[in-house]
């Protein structure tokens, strides 16, 4: 049997459901926590959902003291190779027309809260590198950092809609173009050279260093010694 109790709160909730809603009021869809001390998240009547704040100035605004609290966090189960929890971050121009040359289609942004600013510290953003069709849809990746003495970020690297990888670079033409040195400082064990090797560049620092490259020596894979003068 069911106890009063249990029905009166039944018929609170089903009486704050049925309020008619007032224009300009901050009417508020709230679930308490276990002790009814504080509101664990509120949905408003503009439609932005708080986990952990009854104020969201966002569409979903999480907040909490614990590393668990503030997270978002997807489940798949199932057998599909395809499984797996997602995000989609889509873009649409007014009237639903597809992205134009330059849209950001989304971005992920990691820093701090100062007051009512937010302060980045580093991201990946998402562009359109051309106007999209219903048959091609070119993008490239970026990822952002934030230098010491300023508050915005700036791009560090670049993965093209060709697959081309340009670090210090904007327009990469190769897999790999680095604006700047490159290091090569191998302390592990070195690899054996095999077919699956071939094209691999060590270094072995000593007094006189040592560079090598794994190739194919006659048809078979051997490590070689750039000779140093």
């Amino acid at each position: 049997m069911r106890s009063s109790k249990s029905i009166m709160t039944g018929v609170a909730v089903l009486a704050a459901l049925a309020l008619p809603m007032v224009a300009g009021a901050a009417n508020k869809l709230v679930v308490r926590n276990a002790d009814d001390s504080a509101d664990a998240a509120v949905l408003t009547d503009s439609g932005r959902l708080g986990v952990g704040t009854n104020a969201p100035t966002t569409a979903i605004q999480m907040e909490g003291n614990a590393t668990t609290l503030p997270q978002f966090r997807g489940r798949y189960v199932g057998t599909s190779q395809n499984g797996g929890a997602g995000f989609y971050g889509m873009h649409n121009n007014n009237g639903g027309a597809l992205p134009s040359y330059l849209d950001r289609l989304g971005y992920f942004w990691f820093g701090s809260q100062s007051g009512s600013s937010y302060l980045v510290g580093s991201g990946l953003t998402t562009r359109a590198s051309e106007a999209w069709t219903a048959t091609s849809s070119p993008a490239y990746l970026t990822f952002d950092t934030t230098p010491s003495g300023a508050v915005f970020t700036t791009e560090r690297m670049r993965i093209t809609s060709s697959g081309n990888v340009g670090i210090g670079v904007t327009a990469p033409s190769q897999k790999l173009e680095v604006n700047g040195g490159v290091r090569l400082a191998t302390v592990t064990a070195k690899p054996s050279c095999i077919s699956a090797n071939r094209g691999t560049l060590w270094v072995t620092l000593g007094t006189t260093d040592k560079i090598e490259i794994c190739a194919n020596v006659s048809g078979t894979p051997a490590w070689k010694t750039i000779t140093l003068q």
